[in-house]
């Protein structure tokens, strides 16, 4: 599964990054940039819900983008593109942690 995991980002073409927590593990975040000649200073962080992934909330990311905001959708470890086991979150410390390093990550 890990392998294929890797296959699936490594043929991902769009905006993206590979961010790498703290313990080692490579989360997975969808990017879109702002739209607008004046991009605003704020960024927007979308997280989604259990046993899913980023990809599906382009729906609201672009319009954000085109106002203006730098839009980032993490995969949150164990679903889409992150790595983990599938569908997995080894405990709510890790899942706060992994989600206050993104958080640094994106401002």
């Amino acid at each position: 599964m890990a392998l294929d995991i890797i296959r699936l980002r490594e043929e991902y073409d769009g905006p993206h990054h590979l961010l790498i927590t703290s313990d080692g593990v490579n989360l997975f975040l969808r990017k879109w940039e702002p739209k607008t000649e004046t991009p605003r200073q704020s960024a927007i962080l979308i997280l989604h819900g259990l046993t899913a992934y980023s990809g599906p909330y382009y729906m609201i990311a672009e319009p954000l983008a085109e106002r203006g905001f730098k839009v980032y959708g993490l995969d949150l470890r164990g679903h889409g593109l992150s790595d983990g086991n599938r569908g997995d979150c080894p405990s709510e410390e890790r899942f706060v942690k992994d989600i206050c390093e993104t958080i640094k990550f994106v401002r």
